[in-house]
């Protein structure tokens, strides 16, 4: 481990001036130190037991027997030149004795400490001590070898020396785990001996032509060349250095398994990679012997070891087709074909095999038909048909075909057997549920089946069935006088009829007129309920009906219930025209409520509803005089609201001038026609402006009243626009306008009065009005 050479250099010098150094003491010693358990665990004593406990453990030795000594050289010299004195100190060649093996190896280096603590005196004439140094620590390192330190002395000491004391030798955990895993690493070697001796003779055993032990000896030789590769990464040859001492001769064990494992393994290999013919070859003799189970075995074995080796499947699929398992025997055969590469003698056998397939399935359908297994004998058939026409070389006869034929007709006709069988039982709708189903079928057939001539006999035999039950059914229904159900019935067997083309029953229509009658009979009296109840709607619901049942079961001339109808329709007449009377009454009445509440148009749009009433009404003889005196009457208010709900609205689209003019032509009506009379309140023109919400409208007034040169109405406009804080190019452009014209009059009539006092006239120093007094300013400078 070590070996070190320590050098531990400790120089004390004088300050005298000697021309040489001279030496005053040179000595070299070899002092020992023995290392042994003690019970203490002061100083590095506690590391020192750790390491005799785990001795005397490993070694299986008392403790107070085992112990080792360090032994080393030690060079003591001092040396002087003039005053000063140099003190060296060096040791080196530590080497361990007594219990420095463990098992025969050598763990001396193991033992050798990590850092040495001395104490160092320097002592002069008669023991006069010069320098102490207690507790000194050097680590045990060859490239720190010289430790220097210098002082005078101007006594001129010629005699004088160095003692080395109280030498301890200082382990660290590292020191002690490097003791550890050699103790470990020698005992993992001595343990190898038994498993090289043990799979040594394990591969001994081997025989690697047994097919049936092959598994086993193959995972015998990988556990053996596991085991070698385990113990060449370990390298206890380099760690141990086994070259110079191996006790249990592991090198040579190793080597010799090495050898017989690489031999064994040539063999085993070969063997694997015949392995599917082997087997094949073991197989195809059992079967010579009729040893048919172990056979199938050893050509299991065989595709194991290959899955693409067609020779073993050949076997294993003649084996399940001679077995009677054709579609194990199919599936494998078409595998050899499609995913393998079989050789030509396998690929002849493959073709003829799947021919006697083929054979097999022909023959089966055959004989499923005779026994009208239908079903059974087309899944025979679909099987030859999928593999004949799937196979390269192979063709789907004649005869395959006419076998799926005559399969699926004997399925169409089993099925109408059923049919008829229900019918015979009186089960008409399971019956019919079967027809149906053979129909299905002969259209998804129709290849094999060219008509379902006996299906449709069939089926209209059984709605003729239908027909005569309803037939019967309606008449019980009328003996029982539920006629809305008889109705039902015999209007079922009808549409039968109809359907079907059957001759009418002689019964049929007489019972349809004895249910139907009583039906009406009873539509009659409910219509006039509701005439009663003034449910009108309701009342021509029923002569609707009325109608219709008679036109439908030959009931329009019978006079009994024609007495009864036309008292109905009277009844009807006389209840609409009351109704219609009321109606327009109330049209008038809610016409004069809007007339009090001054909504003219309102009021003129009932009246006109009212008047269209009674002309669509005119059977019921209602006279419009009222109306049309009434519509006279309020015809100029109600054209006045109307100009100004026009005005709004032009306002509305932003039409400003059309808007102004439309109002003026309404104050011109309501002049002209004295609207004043209904009520109706009036302002002017430019108070409606004013009034309104629209800030545009102001301005576009504003802007209409200066082309009327009525500058007061203009600037009042103005003034309010601008107190609604209203701002836009517009409003801009007619302030601008405003101030030009007024500074043109003004300055006309008074030309020596100051425009800027005179401009506040109108502005009244409304800073909103900024561009009528800027403008006003400018074009009264402009004038001279």
């Amino acid at each position: 481990m070590k070996n070190l050479l320590l050098g531990f250099v400790i120089c004390i010098s004088s300050a005298m001036a000697f021309a040489q150094d001279q030496v005053l003491f040179n000595e070299t010693t070899n002092p020992s130190f023995e290392c042994k358990y003690k019970n203490t665990s002061e100083g590095n004593q506690a590391q020192i037991n750790t390491i005799i406990q785990l001795l005397s453990k490993e070694s299986n030795l008392p403790l107070r027997n085992t112990l080792y000594s360090l032994t080393f050289t030690q060079q003591l010299k001092v040396t002087r030149n003039g005053k000063q004195y140099d003190a060296e100190i060096k040791i080196k060649s530590i080497a361990s004795n007594g219990n420095n093996k463990f098992q025969d190896f050598d763990i001396s280096d193991e033992l050798q400490p990590d850092h040495l603590l001395i104490d160092i005196t320097i002592v002069a004439n008669n023991n006069l001590v010069k320098n102490t140094y207690k507790g000194t620590l050097y680590k045990l390192n060859p490239n720190q070898q010289e430790l220097n330190y210098t002082f005078t002395d101007s006594t001129l000491i010629n005699k004088i020396k160095i003692e080395v004391n109280n030498v301890q030798f200082i382990y660290t955990q590292q020191d002690i785990g490097q003791l550890q895993n050699k103790i470990n690493l020698v005992k993992d070697y001595y343990s190898t001996d038994v498993n090289l001796q043990t799979t040594y003779k394990n591969l001994q055993n081997i025989d690697p032509v047994n097919l049936d032990l092959i598994a086993i000896n193959n995972t015998t030789l990988s556990n053996a060349e596991a085991l070698i590769e385990k113990l060449k990464k370990e390298d206890y040859t380099s760690k141990l250095n086994l070259q110079k001492n191996d006790p249990i001769k592991y090198i040579q064990k190793l080597n010799g398994l090495i050898e017989l494992a690489a031999k064994i393994r040539k063999a085993i290999d070969f063997t694997l990679k015949t392995l599917d013919q082997l087997y094949y070859t073991k197989g195809v003799d059992l079967l010579s012997y009729g040893k048919f189970e172990i056979a199938k075995d050893c050509f299991m074995k065989s595709i194991s070891y290959n899955p693409m080796f067609a020779p073993s499947h050949f076997q294993l699929a003649k084996m399940d087709y001679e077995n009677g398992n054709m579609i194990d025997a199919e599936i494998r055969a078409k595998d050899i074909l499609y995913k393998m590469n079989p050789d030509p003698l396998t690929n002849e056998a493959v073709q003829k095999l799947l021919y006697n397939i083929c054979d097999f399935y022909f023959v089966q359908a055959k004989n499923r038909i005779k026994d009208h297994q239908y079903e059974a004998a087309l899944d025979q058939l679909y099987k030859m048909q999928n593999l004949c026409s799937s196979v390269p070389n192979m063709i789907c006869n004649q005869e395959m075909y006419a076998a799926i034929g005559e399969a699926k007709l004997g399925i169409y006709h089993t099925i109408l057997d059923n049919a008829k069988i229900y019918l015979a039982k009186g089960d008409l709708k399971s019956a019919e549920q079967k027809v149906h189903e053979a129909a299905d079928f002969q259209k998804n057939n129709s290849k094999y089946i060219t008509n379902n001539v006996d299906g449709d006999d069939l089926l209209r035999q059984i709605y003729f069935n239908y027909y005569t039950n309803h037939i019967n059914m309606g008449k019980q229904y009328i003996n029982n006088t539920n006629y809305e159900a008889a109705l039902d019935e015999l209007d079922d067997a009808e549409k039968i009829e109809k359907d079907f083309g059957f001759n009418r029953n002689q019964d049929l229509s007489p019972l349809e007129k004895l249910a139907a009658k009583p039906i009406i009979t009873k539509l009659i009296i409910e219509g006039n309920a509701n005439v009663k109840q003034n449910l009108v709607s309701s009342a021509k619901n029923n002569i609707n009906k009325i109608e219709k049942t008679q036109a439908k079961y030959g009931l329009s001339d019978n006079k009994e219930l024609n007495v009864g109808i036309d008292e109905l329709k009277q009844k009807l007449y006389t209840q609409e025209c009351i109704n219609a009377n009321n109606h327009y009454n109330e049209l008038i009445e809610n016409a004069n409520k809007k007339v009090f509440n001054k909504q003219f148009i309102d009021a003129q749009n009932i009246l006109n509803e009212a008047k269209n009433y009674a002309s669509s009404n005119g059977i019921c003889v209602i006279s419009p005089t009222i109306v049309d005196e009434k519509l006279n009457e309020i015809v100029a208010a109600a054209t006045y609201q109307s100009m100004l709900l026009e005005t709004n609205s032009l306002i509305t689209s932003h039409k400003y001038d059309y808007a102004i003019q439309k109002y003026i032509d309404a104050n011109k009506y309501y002049e002209q026609y004295k609207v004043s009379s209904f009520g109706l309140a009036y302002t002017t023109t430019y108070q409606y402006i004013l009034n309104n919400n629209n800030n545009e409208l102001k301005i576009f007034g504003a802007n209409y009243y200066l082309n009327q040169k009525d500058y007061a109405s203009a600037l009042s406009l103005l003034a309010d626009a601008a107190n609604k804080n209203y701002s836009s190019s517009v409003f801009k452009q007619v302030q601008m306008r405003f101030g030009r014209e007024k500074a043109i009059i003004d300055k006309g009539d008074k030309p020596a009065e100051n425009p800027k006092n005179y401009v506040l006239n109108y502005t009244s120093g409304n800073k909103k009005l900024k561009f009528l007094q800027k403008a006003y300013i400018k074009q009264w400078k402009k004038m001279k």
